[in-house]
């Protein structure tokens, strides 16, 4: 592996989880975020499941006020069904995506990082009721995005079998899936969705920081290393260090 080779920032996503690990006030977090728009990356990964969540909501309210605000596309975790529903419902489905659009002030939701969760110890069962459920979830996306609500609809599977069998469908634009150099069980559904004319996001590029053991292999290396698949459109960081994040970029 090259001793260093950076990262196109159009190629980071922000991820919003750990923005908690660090102390900072509104105004300050309105800086970073300016700054890492200023250095290109403009897209955002956030989840109203997320402790964070309220505090991004405050940070994008304050930017807003700006006279010149830096403007941000966003890509949410959604579960729908999650683990307590019976099945697949468009109406609550509808209700998730407006919800995420009235709190991150955002007209379209740039990606979906969709989950079938019900019962992730039956594989089968939750592959089957997605399988039976196509006929409702078809019509349902399509009309988000005829809305301009949505634009991608990305799985995230937790399983490499619910991949094979979601990207399977048309209506399902790609995976967002694990890929660093400790994970690539799905290296070859990633091949696939090459090959189909979908797209894949990188999730935990370094592992949370365990790829990072290796000390001799800069990050920047890391990084480019898990998004270096046809597909693979970006991946999401989660440093909240603008050093680092530096460090990353080409």
């Amino acid at each position: 592996m090259p001793e260093h080779i950076g990262v196109s920032p159009e190629r980071l996503i922000y991820g919003t989880m750990r923005m908690g690990e660090v102390t900072r006030s509104v105004a300050e977090w309105s800086d970073f975020l300016r700054s890492l728009h200023a250095l290109g990356i403009t897209k955002l990964h956030s989840s109203s499941e997320y402790d964070t969540f309220p505090l991004l909501c405050e940070i994008l309210q304050h930017l807003a006020q700006y006279e010149d605000p830096p403007e941000f596309t966003h890509i949410v975790k959604l579960a729908e069904p999650s683990f307590n529903d019976a099945g697949f419902d468009a109406g609550r489905l509808e209700q998730k995506i407006d919800a995420y659009r009235q709190a991150l002030g955002s007209e379209c939701i740039h990606a979906v990082q969709w989950m079938w969760r019900q019962n992730l110890n039956d594989d089968a069962g939750r592959i089957g009721q997605f399988e039976r459920a196509l006929a409702a979830i078809a019509p349902a996306i399509a009309a988000l995005k005829s809305a301009g609500k949505i634009r991608l609809f990305l799985c995230f599977p937790y399983s490499v079998d619910f991949a094979q069998a979601a990207i399977a469908s048309e209506i399902i634009d790609g995976l967002a899936v694990y890929r660093n150099a400790d994970e690539t069980e799905y290296d070859p559904l990633i091949q696939n969705c090459a090959d189909m004319k979908k797209i894949v996001l990188v999730i935990r590029p370094l592992n949370a920081g365990k790829v990072l053991a290796n000390e001799f292999i800069p990050a920047a290396s890391h990084v480019q290393m898990a998004l270096d698949m046809p597909a693979i459109e970006a991946g999401i960081i989660s440093s909240n260090s603008l050093d680092h994040i530096r460090e990353l970029l080409a």
